[in-house]
């Protein structure tokens, strides 16, 4: 029998890194799914390679093992975090547990290994709760800790919790360690400080001191390994190397192909990565341009699959969520040419409960503050105090009730179509949460209000009916604009935006700059003229030679060492324009009813995935063009032609599953 030799074993590890069996039971099996730690842990980077940190989940760099030290697959170690989840809109707190987000993260998982079932290394621990899980101070092995001979682990009874005066599980975000079966409940927190009540220890007082991987036993996913950001492979593309994986002063490299990627005048010039590394740099941008365009088909389609399989927006979308990996050389195909893309991590978006045919709302716990890859144009969330008149409250024929208030407040609002507040008012029966949508004003500082239609019981809606030309000060009140996947559609253009045009001497805030100006000159245009956008865009940039400087296809490459003229030449001003008017069409409402969604809200509520088939199939006509092009310009045999074929069709296979 064939064993993997010493060197081959050691040439997968650089110095100072090595595996570790995450279970105890793992650590004599033939094949032990592992997590990479640093021999000395690092003091940004810790004991293990961290890929990402996402608002619910830690991804680790692991592996699948063999006995003999043979790595056969690199994977990420995907490790629920609930400490990532922050509160949102103040009403609905509630809709957010522990039970919610087991469920959600087991559909995740689902959905992700029917959509690529090959990269999906099934364990159990997607829908079960595995054992805790910690390691040694020498990182030599996995602890799941134990108590007078019984294992700790994640406690999921709700009665026990409410017996020992703790919060249920099934209902909150507290998690708590126990020992099941003993006869004295006793309690572990694994995330506190200090210990939060009289039965309960936190871990470091119970168990000494160990090394947290998932202290408090939650649910897990393994994937295999997507090394390369999509920000990184597009800096390949463009003429750049890559560094390597993890954060730290030391990162991980890996073996086979990825090694070369560290080398930047080897990707060019080397024919393991190009088909046309030795046609110059006319032949070189031609190709770039076409795996860059791929590249932004694959993204747009992974967005449209999942948000139709889950039905729920991202609300969260850069350049970050996506993730590259490299095929093997058995397919006879450069490295660049076997890319494919997958999701970094699932969307921040949480549907609301309320019913309304209308609209479905959705919050996203986590995402605060502006970024360029989202859009103001839906208004900021606003919060804070205010007083509340009661106008009027109706009971409608289904048992609903819908009421009408005026909302005083020195805030500023800057609501949209649908945008949603709520508002809490206090009443002797006890508190009531308002949902609903923002109207007219009629002055200064004043704001009508009619909520969604929702259900009191009878003594609430008779309480709520005295409280007609009430005046409620102080109360709370939050808004949520309404996101939804047009927000992401937003998101995709400038995901698009910065694999075309961001260079060395080109930022992304600069070229989204001049790509909505570009937007906003077409649009002004299409009022005097009746021709399409395309027509337009060729008319606006052909007469002021700055347009093709800002966004000519020079951007394609780092150097930008061929001219905008000749590169437009090059890649064909008809196939380049058409390229840029297909991203300014990404941009809701940039150009009207021309662009793929006239507003951040203009999606069906119920068919959220819709929005992408347009875009999809605009961007697919590109890249035919732009494969045409490649290979009428350059004399390519049979073989390639139909190794390019069979390419197609597993993009296609890969990006429309089932």
């Amino acid at each position: 029998m064939a064993v993997a030799s010493k060197k081959a074993v050691q040439s997968q590890f650089q110095k100072g890194f090595r595996a570790v069996p995450i279970s105890e039971q793992d650590s004599g099996a033939c094949l032990r799914l592992c997590v990479v730690v640093r021999e000395s842990p690092d003091p940004v980077g810790g004991a293990f390679v961290l890929l990402r940190d996402t608002v619910d989940a830690l991804v680790y760099l692991g592996c699948m093992m063999d006995a003999g030290g043979y790595v056969h697959d690199w994977l990420e170690l995907w490790v629920q975090n609930i400490a990532g989840i922050e509160q949102s809109i103040a009403g609905n707190r509630d809709n957010i547990s522990n039970q919610s987000l087991d469920a959600r993260w087991s559909n995740r998982a689902r959905i992700m290994a029917d959509a690529d079932r090959q990269s999906i290394f099934q364990t159990g621990a997607e829908t079960s709760h595995p054992l805790p899980t910690f390691f040694n101070l020498a990182l030599t092995g996995a602890v799941h800790p134990a108590s007078d001979g019984k294992r700790w682990e994640i406690c999921c009874d709700d009665q026990l919790l409410l017996k020992n005066e703790l919060p249920p599980y099934s209902t909150s975000l507290a998690r708590y360690l126990y020992l099941p079966g003993a006869e004295e409940a006793r309690f572990l927190s694994p995330a506190a400080a200090e210990a939060p009540g009289k039965a309960v220890r936190t871990a470091k007082e119970e168990l000494g001191p160990l090394i947290p991987f998932n202290a408090d036993g939650s649910l897990m996913l393994a994937r295999r390994l997507a090394p390369l950001s999509l920000d990184e492979y597009a800096t390949i593309l463009s003429g750049g190397s890559w560094p390597g994986l993890g954060p730290g002063s030391k990162v991980f490299k890996l073996d086979g192909v990825y090694r070369t990627l560290q080398n930047a005048s080897q990707v060019q010039n080397g024919e393991e990565h190009f088909f046309l590394s030795r046609s110059g740099r006319f032949g070189r941008l031609l190709e770039v341009f076409h795996l860059k365009l791929d590249l932004i088909a694959q993204t747009v389609a992974l967005v449209r699959n999942f948000t139709n399989a889950e039905q729920l927006p991202f609300l969260n979308l850069s350049s970050e969520s996506f993730r590259i990996t490299l095929g093997d050389s058995s397919d006879n195909l450069p490295a660049l040419w076997t890319a494919r893309v997958s999701l970094a991590s699932p969307g921040a978006a949480f549907a609301l409960p309320l019913e309304t045919s209308e609209a479905r709302y959705f919050m996203a716990p986590g995402v605060v503050g502006p970024s360029i890859f989202r859009s103001m144009a839906s208004g900021m969330p606003l919060a804070g105090t205010a007083a509340v008149r009661i106008r009027k409250v109706m009971s409608q024929d289904d048992g609903n009730v819908v009421i009408e208030g005026t909302l005083l407040s020195q805030e500023r609002f800057t609501s949209f179509r649908n945008d949603l507040i709520w508002v809490r008012l206090a009443l002797p029966a006890g508190r009531v949460d308002l949902c609903g949508n923002l109207t007219e004003g009629m002055a200064q500082g004043e704001r009508r209000f009619r909520t969604l239609p929702q259900k009191f019981s009878e003594s609430l809606t008779m309480a709520l009916r005295a409280t007609e030309g009430v005046r409620f000060a102080n109360a709370p009140f939050e808004t949520l604009p309404l996101l939804t996947s047009p927000f992401d559609l937003y998101s995709l253009g400038v995901v698009a935006l910065q694999t075309l045009l961001v260079s060395s001497s080109n930022t992304l805030a600069i070229a989204l700059d001049e790509i909505l100006s570009l937007a906003q000159a077409a649009a002004e245009l299409g009022t005097r003229e009746n021709t399409d956008l395309f027509t337009r865009i060729i008319s606006i940039t052909s007469t002021d030679p700055r347009w093709l400087a800002s966004l000519g296809p020079h951007r394609l490459l780092a150097d930008d060492s061929i001219g905008g003229e000749k590169a437009v030449a090059c890649v064909s001003p008809e196939l380049w324009w058409k390229t840029i008017a297909t991203i300014i069409r990404l941009f809701p409402g940039s150009v009207g009813k021309e662009s793929f969604c006239t507003d951040l809200t203009d999606a069906p509520p119920f068919s959220l995935g819709s929005i992408y088939d347009q875009p999809i199939s605009v961007i697919n006509d590109l890249l035919r063009q732009s494969r045409a092009l490649l290979f009428s310009d350059w004399k390519f045999n049979s073989e390639v032609s139909s190794i390019l074929r069979d390419l197609r069709k597993k993009h296609i296979a890969s990006t429309n599953p089932g």
